[in-house]
């Protein structure tokens, strides 16, 4: 089992896997309840629509299916990926979906229709994880090239880079809290890290504000730190020499 998922109510359970199928799941009794097959190899990810009537399914049928929660129908199958599909997220409106693949790209589709929207290409290995930011106009995505990447929905154009990463990021999250955006990000250094987003006029100025480890490089590219703890004496005079700090 690859990727499990509430239900907007909380009523319900989703899960995909390597059985190639999307089961359905009773939250208070565990009863089993439908089982969405169509998919011809793994699934690797699955999530529900805000309103909770639909679901999306990513796959390493390099495919992204959509199905009707109460009844199981299929819908759009969503084709254009060239590897598996390893993260899929519907945007806050619901209207619209992006999935990230080991083809290096994420790509936004229309829900209603299926029809592909723009690809954003940009990171140089596979994409593990993609999602909204709260107001749905921007984008992030997590790579094997140890970078998130923040992009403009509307014209998927580039945001910015976060490159003080040193493994893969296999999760991101976004959140805005009083005014102000965050970004959660997991990685295969170990470490989980904040950082503070401010939107300029045509992208973002990064500020890390916490890392769970030390980072063993830093490669800094616009980016401030203010109050990280534990970092080394030597870190910390380097930073400040760099004016980063």
């Amino acid at each position: 089992v690859s990727s499990v998922v509430y239900s907007p109510s909380g009523e319900q359970l989703a899960s995909g896997s390597s059985d190639r199928t999307v089961r359905l799941w009773d939250v208070k009794s565990g009863a089993p309840g439908l089982t969405l097959q169509g998919h011809t190899a793994s699934v690797r990810s699955v999530v529900y629509s805000p309103s909770g009537s639909q679901l999306a399914s990513g796959s390493d049928d390099c495919t992204v299916r959509l199905w009707e929660v109460k009844s199981g129908a299929p819908g759009p199958t969503l084709k254009g990926h060239t590897a598996s599909v390893w993260s899929v997220v519907y945007s806050p409106s619901g209207e619209q979906l992006a999935s990230g693949g080991l083809d290096s790209t994420v790509r936004l589709w229309e829900v209603k229709s299926g029809a592909p929207g723009p690809t954003l290409r940009g990171h140089t290995a596979s994409v593990w994880s993609v999602v909204y930011s709260p107001s749905g106009e921007q984008l992030a995505s997590g790579s094997d090239d140890h970078t998130v990447r923040l992009w403009e929905v509307i014209s998927g154009a580039s945001l910015g880079e976060i490159k003080m990463l040193s493994g893969s990021v296999y999760s991101v999250a976004w959140t805005g809290l009083d005014g102000e955006q965050y970004l959660v990000t997991g990685s295969a250094d170990h470490s989980v890290r904040q950082w503070e987003l401010k939107k300029e006029p045509e992208s973002y100025q990064v500020k890390l504000c916490w890392s769970s480890v030390e980072p063993k490089e830093l490669m800094m590219k616009d980016t401030l730190i203010e109050e990280v703890e534990g970092l080394s004496e030597m870190n910390s005079r380097l930073l400040r020499q760099r004016g980063a700090i």
